[in-house]
């Protein structure tokens, strides 16, 4: 999907998506997910995070991801009651993680023990990197 999408087409999707559908159809479900990382693209983080936090019963199916990607964007957005609420769901959902995840988990939990201590919120970078950031960003508020 081209991130250059026509705001106008963005927000039409949106409201459509706002007015509902079937919940037991999958199709409504990716489609939050693109809008959501569509407006994100733009720099709409708020509206991002308001499609992220809509369910569907799809959402039950593979609920971990959006959880962890609307405690990222609750953290872009400076909610970090959001961020952690969700991060926290993740996390409980991955309480015995395959291999394959554990890099992620341990990286989301230092997250969490990061936005307690008082970042205010997360850069908008990927995985180490947003770790790495955040503990820089609590460490200089100390000094200060």
């Amino acid at each position: 999907v081209q991130a250059q999408l026509a705001p106008a087409s963005l927000d039409r999707l949106d409201e459509l998506l706002s007015a509902g559908s079937d919940v037991y159809h999958f199709v409504p479900t990716v489609a939050a997910v693109v809008a959501s990382r569509l407006y994100h693209t733009r720099g709409d983080r708020a509206r991002a995070l308001d499609l992220a936090r809509r369910r569907t019963f799809w959402w039950n199916w593979m609920l971990s991801t959006p959880l962890r990607e609307e405690g990222r964007l609750a953290a872009l957005v400076g909610d970090t009651a959001g961020a952690i609420r969700a991060y926290r769901q993740y996390l409980a959902l991955r309480s015995d993680p395959e291999p394959a995840l554990h890099a992620d988990v341990e990286r989301v939990r230092a997250l969490v023990r990061t936005l307690e201590l008082g970042a205010r919120a997360l850069p908008d970078v990927d995985s180490s990197d947003a770790t790495r950031a955040v503990r820089n960003d609590v460490q200089r508020r100390r000094v200060e």
